[in-house]
């Protein structure tokens, strides 16, 4: 799945008892961090449809369990996590430069909704990222 695809659930969509039982799940001196993950990871698992029959012990374990896993594997490490923006920005700009035509800047500006300036632009730093990227290449 593409992050661009992505629809963020809410962590509202938990009851009260519900994020409890997840904490419930934890030490008592667990970082709040800790727990505000596994209390997003348990909204994340309650809202797919496929475990919607699990019952909320499990999927709170579950949360806990994707936790332990994330610290195990980089705990220590300073993580940066973008927001995602860039990326849907830079997948944007590349479909509208495939899309692009030479006579349809009208209709990929409506498509996009972006404006015709905007979609020259995109499409300029397009090229000029491909011929970038080829002269890195060695012209290939």
């Amino acid at each position: 799945m593409k992050f661009s695809e992505f629809i963020p659930i809410d962590l509202d969509r938990a009851s009260t008892q519900q994020l409890e039982i997840v904490n419930a799940v934890f030490e008592q001196k667990a970082p709040d961090v800790w727990r505000d993950i596994a209390e997003l990871n348990f909204v994340a698992l309650r809202d797919n449809k496929a475990l919607e029959a699990m019952p909320d012990q499990l999927l709170a374990d579950m949360a806990v369990c994707l936790v332990y896993q994330l610290i195990s594997s980089m705990g220590g490490s300073a993580v940066y996590l973008p927001n995602g923006w860039a990326s849907m920005l830079r997948e944007k700009n590349a479909l509208i430069a495939k899309e692009f035509r030479g006579n349809n800047i009208r209709a990929l500006s409506k498509k996009h909704r972006v404006s015709e300036t905007r979609i020259r632009q995109i499409v300029n730093e397009q090229a000029d990222l491909k011929k970038a990227e080829s002269r890195q290449n060695g012209g290939k």
